[in-house]
């Protein structure tokens, strides 16, 4: 063990310890779905709950807009997960196919298959030497002089039926819808599997949350809305080895995630359903935790549900860990301000209350509650009062707020 290692309770080569050099997510996902399809996800679940223990952070925070819906998640102690294709992103989570290669597989497959090859060149017939041609014209092709066209397989195909007869170029033209329309439905279901997801941020410290002004921008509802620090407890939770193994920091990358042609190859389809090999399965997963490193700032980790599967989830939801604090943007409505300081004095939640610095682009936290509410109320008011020139009708107002709030 290096001097700079972590101690662990697993060697470093080891994805489930801290240790591990590299991105122990894919690892974990790897023999997580392997494991599906063996023993099936309620034994899986409980094999793998503790395989990122050495990974969790302390905490995780996350953002909420100041809407009924999650006001009443807060007060249930609730999360809501969404569809990917509703994020804000159309990268996240979208997985990327060589569908073009998979098309020109799809016909080359056909022409063999349904004996449109011979040896010589005829009408109603490619040639051996037609074929190889198409078989090894790359997808992206590029202009050539001697050809006058580009020597790209579309293009080729192209100009290799001018020389067929019209029920033989008729049924290339079929073949092609074909691969498209077997395309589009495999890629569809893909897309599609039923996956939901709730995001959270994973910063070091309360200070880094005040200083991700764009986050509370773009999630809090320009600062209107609040955020939410979990506790990673998991003691005493229902649910506690599905969000073990749901939870996942995400991957920044350049790179999309992407099949290729042979997992296309790999997956099954007949009338009735479509059959997702391993490899699909882990990069589908996989696709969901990858981000644009243009995201980064964020520092985000994901719960992942297959809603197929977890029939613990009503209406979207799914009960969370245990809430550490609440921070209230600095313009949030009153009203809601007076709910949270109430809700979190009654279950023993620190509230905190948040204000622009006045040095640096970054928010002020502070601790408050009802009494404090009631305090700053009062002195805004004395204050607004005090600037009342009517010597009379200052001190009249002066007292009438004594009333309102004795001391």
């Amino acid at each position: 063990m290096s001097i700079f290692d972590k101690e662990s309770k697993y060697p470093s080569h080891s994805y489930k310890s801290i240790n591990f050099v590299g991105k122990w997510q894919k690892k974990f996902i790897d023999e997580y779905v392997d494991s599906i399809f063996k023993i099936g996800i309620d034994k899986t679940h409980g094999l793998f709950s503790e395989a990122k223990e050495e990974h969790f952070p302390q905490f995780l925070y996350k953002f909420y807009t100041p809407s009924i819906h999650n006001l009443i998640s807060i007060q249930n102690n609730t999360v809501h997960l969404s569809l990917p294709m509703s994020f804000n992103d159309p990268f996240d989570s979208y997985i990327c196919v060589d569908d073009q290669l998979y098309i020109k597989h799809y016909i080359l497959h056909a022409i063999e298959q349904r004996k449109m090859k011979s040896m010589e060149c005829t009408p109603i017939h490619f040639s051996e030497d037609e074929y190889k041609i198409l078989k090894y014209s790359p997808i992206n092709g590029r202009y050539r002089e001697e050809l006058g066209y580009s020597d790209g397989f579309q293009s080729r195909l192209y100009h290799v039926c001018q020389n067929k007869n019209e029920d033989l170029r008729s049924k290339i033209n079929s073949i092609y819808v074909e691969a498209m329309k077997d395309r589009d439905i495999k890629v569809n279901h893909i897309r599609n599997i039923p996956f939901r997801i709730t995001c959270f941020s994973n910063f070091v410290d309360d200070s880094e949350l005040s200083q991700n002004t764009t986050m509370w921008s773009h999630y809090a509802e320009n600062h209107t809305g609040f955020c939410v620090k979990y506790l990673l407890d998991f003691d005493n939770i229902p649910n506690a080895d599905i969000i073990k193994c749901g939870l996942f920091p995400v991957l920044y990358s350049s790179r999309v995630p992407k099949l290729t042609l042979q997992d296309f190859k790999k997956i099954k389809r007949t009338e009735k359903e479509i059959q997702l090999p391993y490899s699909v399965l882990k990069k589908a997963y996989k696709a969901l935790i990858t981000k644009s490193r243009f995201w980064s700032y964020e520092h985000e980790w994901r719960l992942i549900i297959n809603e197929a599967n977890e029939v613990q989830m009503s209406y979207n939801t799914i009960p969370f860990l245990n809430i550490s604090a609440i921070y209230l943007g600095f313009r949030i409505n009153p009203n809601i301000k007076k709910f949270f300081v109430k809700y979190a004095e009654t279950n023993n939640i620190k509230i905190y209350i948040s204000k622009q610095s006045e040095e640096r682009f970054e928010l002020d936290f502070f601790e408050s509650s009802t009494k404090k509410l009631k305090d700053d109320e009062y002195y805004s008011k004395l204050s607004k009062y005090h600037q009342i020139e009517d010597e009379n009708l200052r001190k009249r107002n002066v007292r009438l707020l004594d009333e309102i709030f004795p001391i």
